[in-house]
């Protein structure tokens, strides 16, 4: 994939056109406001003091859209046996961070799936020459391949929605690490970079772009800000639950 390309991909995400949960992003900061808060900051993250580089990416918005992610939905459906023909059910996430990841693409949730679901295995692959985690037919047993569930659950969403097709919701557990990113898309890697500054929401609405709630952060402050909300919040509403 040429980096044009990528762009191209990540635009879609970020605009909501993608197929996705967790694409439709509600910041929308302007190359004014971006300027304003860097000059603000001086280029340097508000916490660890470290000096930023001014470099705009993807990367800093599918960080923040996955921190502010609090639970993840399973989702399940009626797929036919491309081996036996006869109707099977199917389960996977579908996570979108840069790109679209599906049940075999992210192994901390592909192990949540297993213990979760009897048809759900660790089987080897003989197109991908591995071990991989994948739906299997509940009547034949043959593996039904991670190949086009993203396309699946697509053509599910449109006949029928989303939100029908959840079965369950998992807490979020995921860090960026988590999910893996093509190292040849260099570009990709260097918005990795953890001295790239993040622009962090301070009251974690995306939709509150007013200059006094926006902080320049690292990426890993970025991460561990929001990590510690989150923590906060999960607390209090355990007090609050008692």
């Amino acid at each position: 994939m040429s980096e044009k390309e990528i762009h191209e991909s990540l635009a879609k995400i970020r605009t909501g056109k993608g197929s996705g949960t967790m694409n439709k992003r509600r910041t929308n900061l302007t190359d004014s406001l971006r300027d304003q808060v860097w000059a603000r900051d001086k280029g340097i993250c508000q916490r660890c003091k470290v000096a930023l580089l001014d470099e705009y990416n993807y990367y800093e918005e599918a960080v923040e859209e996955l921190a502010e992610t609090k639970e993840m939905p399973i989702y399940r459906w009626k797929h036919e046996c491309w081996s036996c023909h006869k109707e099977t059910d199917m389960v996977s996430y579908d996570v979108v961070f840069l790109f679209d990841h599906s049940i075999g693409d992210i192994n901390k949730l592909d192990k949540i799936l297993m213990e979760k679901y009897p048809f759900v295995k660790e089987r080897y692959s003989k197109m991908q020459h591995r071990m991989v985690i994948a739906n299997m037919c509940i009547h034949c047993g043959i593996m039904q391949g991670n190949f086009f569930v993203t396309d699946q659950l697509l053509e599910k969403y449109n006949k029928v929605g989303n939100e029908t097709l959840i079965d369950m919701k998992i807490p979020n557990i995921l860090t960026p690490e988590d999910i893996p990113v093509e190292k040849s898309d260099e570009f990709v890697m260097l918005e990795k970079n953890d001295n790239v500054g993040h622009i962090h929401h301070i009251d974690c609405n995306c939709e509150n772009n007013d200059l006094t709630n926006l902080i320049l952060l690292c990426r890993t402050c970025h991460f561990k800000t929001h990590a510690e909300l989150r923590k906060k919040q999960l607390e209090k509403e355990k007090y609050e639950g008692k």
